[in-house]
């Protein structure tokens, strides 16, 4: 499966991906992008991570979701995504609906910066939030049908895992 993430092909021609060593050296790139860029780029890492590392079936980002998907996943009908970033499905053939949050300077992500997610997934099967820190606020964690991937998940990450990362990467359109 080749990437989808609109911006994976920016990312890639930037060589963004190449030369990492782990995950501190990774969060510490992205935190040097300018703001706007550092989800983008977060986001990218994601769908790879997803699909290269974990393995996970059918990761979708939120621009290659269908209206008829988003009928399936109960999620709001709209053409942009609002609130989440991508779906996949997981090895126990359940989908999930994920939010990607990229956060400096912050050990877990506030409820504030949730709600639009649980919002717009409250119906949908499943649903996970991905973060480069340590999780959620306990209001979150608490929800049903949910789970968190945190950088904890991320901290085995080697440098062949990032070479997989970038091989898969490079099947992106460069823009």
């Amino acid at each position: 499966m080749k990437p989808k993430h609109i911006k994976a092909g920016v990312f890639l021609k930037l060589k963004f991906f190449e030369d990492i060593e782990d995950f501190d050296q990774l969060n510490e790139k992205i935190s040097d992008l300018p703001k706007v860029q550092r989800g983008d780029a977060f986001e990218v890492f994601v769908e790879a991570w997803l699909n290269v590392i974990r393995k996970e079936k059918n990761v979708l980002p939120s621009n290659k979701i269908t209206p008829s998907m988003q009928k399936e996943l109960e999620l709001p009908e709209t053409s942009a995504e609002v609130g989440w970033d991508g779906v996949f499905t997981a090895k126990n053939n359940v989908q999930v609906v994920y939010q990607a949050k990229y956060r400096t300077g912050k050990t877990q992500i506030s409820w504030t910066e949730l709600s639009t997610f649980f919002a717009s997934t409250e119906r949908s099967p499943y649903r996970c939030v991905i973060t480069n820190i340590n999780g959620v606020t306990s209001i979150a964690a608490n929800r049903k049908n949910y789970f968190v991937i945190a950088k904890n998940e991320f901290r085995d990450l080697i440098k062949n895992d990032f070479l997989a990362i970038v091989k898969w990467l490079k099947g992106a359109k460069q823009k």
